[in-house]
Parts: structure tokens; C-alpha cells; sequence
């Protein structure tokens, strides 16, 4: 199956705006989050400004019309004025002329990247700016119909299960896994991203439905970060030939699984991987 490139991303990060500089952090075992500062992220700015070159060559190429933005807001509840703020923001920072999607709750960016795939692969446009935002952290992708990158988003699914605070839907991780890893071939992959053992009960139990569909594969998390840095940084990971974490191994299979999951019941997975 023929997938979407990710022909540019930016971060904003604690850490710093670099993702490379975020993922080496994550390489080093001493990376201790709950001494880093938090600010309250309000540089969406910034984060248009990071691709601001690419937005006007993407509109450029296909026409502001066929350029859509998808929204993703890492809040539960965002007030209505931070919204609309964004809103406004968001048209008149990239001067996009297709529809501006919000799609909100906690796992919102990853469930973006799903949005701009359907809309892609609708024709409803060529070319999607995904922007994931929280309190702390923000990050965007340009996804594009085709064009030069060498990270490609070539599915990905969502379901709707009985997650709690508590208790992981083991079937819908199933569902939406088996979906994702059938539309390459059920291929080898080089690692899965899932949620963090150390800080969420349910991860243990998301890593073992995770291996009983996908056999004995590396499982990942990233610790530090928030759902809106994910895919900037599992697409670095592709780049860079291995997964983030100390002592992690290198790619022996350029595909990357991202899985997450909300309180809501909400659960999304993509498959990133390197183009031929």
C-alpha cells in the first residue's frame, strides 16, 4: 500500500526545538523529567514559523484550497477562548484556504495523523499541516499526497474500546494493531511505541496484547514527552536507525508502529516507515 510522506516537522519541547536534541536526551539512561521546567506552551507561532517555507511551497504546489490543517489539542477540555484563539491563529499564520479540523482529547495528535490520512486518501485534499499542542510541548508535520521525504505514514486505524483510568481494552489494541500491520503485509517491524510501564498501570498489559498479535517485537516508550511528540519522534527514529531509549537496539525492519490510547476509550495506531 502506497503511502503519505512526511515531507517536514518541527518540535517545541522543553528540551529544546530540535528533535534530534530531544531524542539524544532520550538516549542518555540519566534523563530525570520531573526536574525539567514545564512552561505552559504558548508558541504556536513559532511552531507555523518553523514551517513556514514548506507550508507556502505545499500551497504553492497544490493550491491554498487543497491544503488542510488537522488540529490535535493534548487537553481534555480546552476552553473555548484557547480554542478559538488557536483557531484564528492557525488561519491567519498559514493563510490555508481548504477546512481546519479539531479533533480534541488527550490522544488527539496521534488521532490527527489518521484524520489527515482519510482526508489524503478521500482526495478532500493533497496536503495536510498536523498540529498536536499541550500545556508544555507542540509539534507539526507536513504530510503531503506525494513528494521527497524519507519517513511515509502508510496507515492507520482507530477503535473505540472500554478503556478506563484503570483497565486497557485488549481487543481494540488487537483491532486496530492487526489493522495497521495487515496493510503492510503483516511485515517485520523494527519497533512499537506504547505507553510508559513506569507511569501508567496499563502499559504492561497494552505491551503483552501489543506481542500477542505482533509476536516477540521491541517495544518502546518515551519518556518525557507527551502523545503530541510522538510521531516527530518516531519518525526521528526512523531517520536516526534505531529506537529511542538507553541501550536501545538498532532497526533490523525500517517500520515503526505507534499505538496509544485514551481514558475515553479512544485507540489509534499508525505504521511509519522509510520509503524505498
Amino acid at each position: 500500500m502506497a503511502g503519505f510522506p512526511l515531507t517536514a516537522w518541527a518540535l517545541r519541547h522543553p528540551w529544546g526545538d530540535d528533535p534530534d536534541v530531544v531524542f539524544d536526551r532520550l538516549r542518555e539512561p540519566s534523563s530525570v523529567v520531573a526536574s525539567e521546567p514545564r512552561p505552559e506552551f504558548d508558541r504556536l507561532g513559532e511552531l507555523l514559523d518553523a514551517l513556514d517555507s514548506d507550508r507556502r511551497r505545499a500551497c504553492s504546489r497544490w493550491g491554498s484550497s487543497r491544503v488542510a490543517v488537522v488540529l490535535g489539542m493534548a487537553q481534555a477540555q480546552p476552553t473555548r477562548e484557547r480554542l478559538a484563539a488557536v483557531q484564528s491563529m492557525t488561519a491567519e499564520r498559514t493563510a490555508v484556504g481548504g477546512a481546519i479540523y479539531q479533533r480534541l482529547g488527550t490522544e488527539a495528535p496521534i488521532a490527527a495523523m489518521a484524520s489527515a490520512q482519510r482526508l489524503l486518501r478521500a482526495s478532500m485534499a493533497d496536503a495536510v499541516l498536523v498540529i498536536g499542542l499541550d500545556d508544555e510541548r507542540g509539534s507539526i508535520i507536513l504530510l503531503e499526497r506525494h513528494g521527497d521525504a524519507f519517513v511515509e505514514l502508510c496507515a492507520s486505524a482507530e477503535a473505540t474500546g472500554t478503556t478506563t483510568q484503570t483497565a486497557l481494552d485488549e481487543s481494540a489494541v488487537a483491532q486496530v494493531v492487526t489493522s495497521v500491520w495487515s496493510a503492510v503485509g503483516r511485515m517485520p517491524l523494527g519497533a512499537v511505541h506504547t505507553g510508559d510501564p513506569d507511569l501508567d498501570p496499563r502499559a504492561d498489559t497494552e505491551r503483552r496484547a501489543l506481542r500477542d498479535v505482533l509476536g516477540p517485537v521491541h517495544c518502546c516508550s518515551i519518556p518525557g514527552t507527551s502523545r503530541v511528540a510522538d510521531v516527530v519522534l518516531a519518525a526521528t527514529s526512523l531517520v536516526r536507525g534505531f529506537a529511542p531509549g538507553p541501550d536501545a537496539p538498532e532497526f533490523e525492519h525500517e517500520r515503526f508502529l505507534v499505538h496509544g490510547f485514551s481514558s475515553t476509550g479512544q485507540h489509534v495506531a499508525l505504521l511509519l516507515r522509510t520509503r524505498a
